[in-house]
């Protein structure tokens, strides 16, 4: 049986059956980036409960499955235009990022392709930077031409 591994994967959204498949497959590690729940959240206790979740819960409920879970944070692009809300969940986010199975931030880009989602994208590629990290970008679902473009032009322009 292969070996193999999942970079991006949303496990929030999948029950135990999904976990039981992925282990007969052969995958044996995965990365749970953060994503948008499909709601707009109302405080920044809700981030705080779903990093928890991944780090914590998810960790587990793989592991029984014999995969090892990794975690990539962020504010999500999509959340990013929500003030203050974004800033201050992202200012939560710091007590997060040295957990053990945090690895990266992410993830981290454009929805919109707008100054608010440049604003976060900057601030998280900061934290990056600062904390020696790795990131996993995402693009936009529409005008994603664009959003490449907009992508390339920050990252060049982050030391």
């Amino acid at each position: 049986m292969g070996r193999f591994f999942d970079p991006h994967i949303h496990m929030y959204s999948r029950t135990t059956d999904d976990y039981q498949l992925m282990s007969k497959a052969g995958i044996e590690v995965i990365v749970q980036p953060s994503f948008w729940l499909g709601s707009p959240r109302t405080s920044v206790g809700t981030f705080e409960d779903y990093w928890e979740h991944m780090i914590s819960f998810e960790t587990q409920r793989s592991n029984e499955f014999g995969i090892d879970h990794y975690v990539c944070l962020s504010v999500n692009p999509k959340e990013s235009t929500e003030r203050p809300l974004a800033l201050d969940a992202l200012q939560a986010m710091s007590k997060y990022l040295d957990r053990e199975r945090v690895i990266a931030i992410g993830e981290i880009g454009y929805n919109l392709i707008n100054d608010l989602e440049d604003e976060l994208f900057q601030l998280q590629l900061d934290i990056a930077v600062d904390k020696n990290m790795l990131t996993m970008i995402h693009l936009p679902h529409v005008n994603k031409k664009d959003g490449i473009e907009r992508t390339k032009s920050v990252l060049k322009n982050t030391n």
